[in-house]
């Protein structure tokens, strides 16, 4: 939009902005808008927050004011020595990045305190490419995938001849390739728990399913990276954490050596008549505004306005009082079975499962597939046809309610 241009615009060739290191002062949402300035005119931003929340609060804001979106890089959901793993959707995530890091990425300080992988070893798997099914099996177990009959969740696969189903764990959604001698013919995504297709891919790029603690994650590091550090007072940071690297402040603190380029706007709570003619504004309440006054009002929340060489951004907290509540994000997906299947069934019971139909649950049996021990669901058909189903897949199990 026009006016966001202006405003960054004006940021950027300021020159308040030119080969600045620390930005102090900063009211509202400016250290978003300078971000969204920085990114004009650095290759490679990395933005260091304190916490989760204020990470992912800032990466929808720098959208917002017309930036680049930053990739979230998320900290472990696990402490290092507990026995629970951390989760594979968070492992893909952090993964994912590291091996091909994003032009912009925002995180929580915590998630650089672990160490990662010494290397990411990555496989793009496309159309027409040619590999060895074995060979490809092999990656897959050495890079931390395990071997079932059904692919259930994050980290698995199963093979059916020249079919191999594949969960990596940098995507939403299970992933099967279809091999016609040693050549790829079908990929597509599918529904690993009621293994529908959802559509054909071109290609995919798998990752490791497991994060080992082996080096410090700024060893994946691109050279030309600019590190900003939100509030640095407030991160703690060990001295020489980031060294190397070149590195820009934000802070809301006033320094006492200059003057900071930006201020805090007006309240205009019931003064709506009141406003400045060169302002920007940005609201939840955006369709009723436009109803009342003629300015610029793009849909969307702020934590608070700034005003900065005579163009002002308002928020619905200099017009209505309100503060911006970010929304939590998604947690990271349960994988897994269901608990309260397994506590409302019985052996004996009838059961519907979405693939097989109505048959009886026999209980649970431990198997062993290709060196792996595991408890499956076991179910008996008519003619005593019988379906082992691991619990990552109970989700196609229902108890028979006829």
């Amino acid at each position: 939009l026009p006016m966001i241009d202006k405003i960054i615009s004006a940021i950027q060739q300021s020159k308040y902005f030119q080969d600045k290191i620390v930005f102090a002062g900063l009211p509202g949402s400016a250290p978003s808008a300078v971000i969204a300035a920085l990114q004009r005119q650095n290759p490679s931003l990395l933005i260091v927050t304190p916490t989760t929340e204020t990470a992912q609060a800032m990466a929808a804001e720098i959208e917002l004011l017309g930036g680049a979106r930053p990739e979230f890089f998320p900290a472990l959901d696990t402490l290092p020595g507990e026995a629970a793993g951390s989760s594979k959707e968070i492992v893909g995530q952090r993964l994912s990045r590291l091996a091909c890091w994003p032009e912009t990425t925002i995180a929580p300080l915590k998630a650089f305190l672990p160490k990662t992988n010494k290397s990411i070893k990555t496989k793009r798997l496309k159309i027409s490419n040619k590999i060895d099914r074995d060979e490809l099996i092999a990656w897959l177990v050495e890079q931390g995938y395990r071997r079932f009959e059904i692919v259930g969740e994050r980290g698995e696969l199963a093979v059916r001849g020249g079919i191999i189903d594949i969960f990596p764990v940098n995507y939403d959604h299970a992933v099967r390739l279809e091999l016609a001698g040693d050549e790829i013919v079908s990929l597509r995504s599918f529904n690993a728990f009621n293994q529908r297709s959802s559509g054909p891919l071109n290609e995919i790029l798998i990752v490791p399913a497991v994060e080992k603690r082996e080096v410090p994650v700024f060893d994946h590091f691109p050279e030309n990276l600019t590190i900003v550090l939100l509030e640095p007072l407030e991160l703690s940071l060990q001295p020489g954490q980031f060294a190397g690297f070149r590195q820009i402040e934000l802070t809301a603190f006033a320094s006492p050596s200059e003057e900071s380029a930006f201020s805090s706007p007006a309240g205009y709570l019931n003064k709506l008549n009141e406003l400045p003619p060169n302002c920007l504004i940005f609201s939840k309440h955006a369709a009723r505004l436009r109803e009342e006054i003629d300015r610029e009002i793009i849909e969307g929340g702020l934590r608070g306005g700034f005003v900065f060489g005579g163009l002002t951004v308002l928020t619905d907290r200099e017009l209505f009082g309100e503060e911006f509540v970010q929304r939590q994000a998604k947690p990271a997906s349960a994988e897994g079975v269901a608990d309260e299947l397994l506590a409302d069934l019985k052996p004996g019971d009838f059961v519907v499962h979405e693939n097989y139909g109505i048959g009886l649950y026999r209980g649970q049996q431990t198997l062993t597939w290709d060196g792996v021990k595991q408890e499956y669901l076991l179910l008996e058909f008519a003619d005593g046809d019988k379906v082992y189903v691991p619990p990552s897949m109970a989700g196609l199990v229902e108890k028979y309610a006829g």
